[in-house]
């Protein structure tokens, strides 16, 4: 397996390590703010050749006798997150500065992360970003395996992370379900998994500042289900008061997960197709 994060405390606990080095890994892409914990004396930080975006103020100043970092050779990201590496707040030396360059935002793409941070006047708030190398995009499995998808973002003030399923069932950290699982750091699991289960799942990183979104694409023995192919929705007749709806459950959907309710009628076979007139 690839390193492509660092979790929070993924390092806990090493009081006589002084020298870490975490380097040429082409899917290592984030860092946790509380990556490190009880490390007092770690010295050295090497992370160069990586796939990092950034690295947050917070993770280095829980190492206390943190003297040098080396982030060179990766895809920085010049903004509010890195501001502290480019203005007085920070003793820590930085090897080889010269080959610190910006690869976002687009207008400082090739630029010294030096120059780059000196000309941009951003405060201390920025959009978030969703790591790339650690979130899946396709993903082919069997039927009942459980899978974790992950989900990784970075941003000031920290993202809140929440997923929404191809039915768009929004599923955050505080939903109750058998299905779903969703962890404070981002990871969704998924249980047992049905054909039901396929489509088009949706991370969603979003702070005070916007949002950023990833799809994972999820195929169950071979078959991918959309939401306009298990469920079809018609709009029959528009009045001033109601309008009338139909909708249909495709037969590949199994009936034992559906669940249906009514103000006005009782539904006991899924697979039907209804008709409906409710309040407009």
């Amino acid at each position: 397996a690839e390193l492509v994060s660092l979790d929070r405390y993924a390092l806990d606990n090493l009081p006589e390590l002084t020298k870490l080095e975490a380097t040429n890994n082409p899917k290592l892409s984030y860092i946790h703010r509380s990556a490190f914990r009880n490390v007092p004396t770690l010295e050295s930080l090497m992370l160069n050749n990586n796939a990092l975006n950034s690295v947050y103020k917070g993770t280095v100043e829980s190492l206390p006798n943190l003297r040098e970092i080396s982030i060179h050779s990766n895809p920085l990201r010049c903004d509010c997150v890195l501001h502290w590496m480019g203005s007085n707040q920070t003793t820590i030396r930085f090897m080889e500065p010269l080959s610190m360059f910006c690869a976002l935002p687009p207008e400082y793409r090739g630029q010294s992360v030096k120059e780059a941070l000196a000309q941009d006047p951003a405060g201390e708030q920025c959009l978030p970003m969703i790591s790339q190398d650690t979130f899946p995009t396709h993903l082919s499995l069997d039927l009942g395996m459980t899978i974790a998808l992950d989900c990784r973002a970075m941003a000031e003030p920290e993202p809140e992370i929440y997923w929404v399923t191809p039915m768009g069932h929004k599923v955050t950290t505080e939903t109750l379900s058998d299905k779903y699982r969703l962890s404070g750091e981002g990871t969704l699991q998924i249980s047992n998994v049905q054909v039901e289960d396929s489509g088009r799942y949706t991370c969603v990183a979003q702070n005070s500042e916007g949002a950023d979104t990833r799809v994972a694409t999820l195929r169950i023995n071979g078959t991918l289900l959309d939401g306009s192919q298990a469920l079809r929705l018609y709009v029959q007749q528009t009045e001033a008061s109601s309008v009338l709806v139909s909708w249909k459950v495709s037969s590949s959907v199994l009936a034992s997960n559906l669940k249906w309710s009514s103000a006005t009628m009782k539904i006991d076979n899924p697979h039907i197709t209804y008709t409906a007139r409710v309040p407009a």
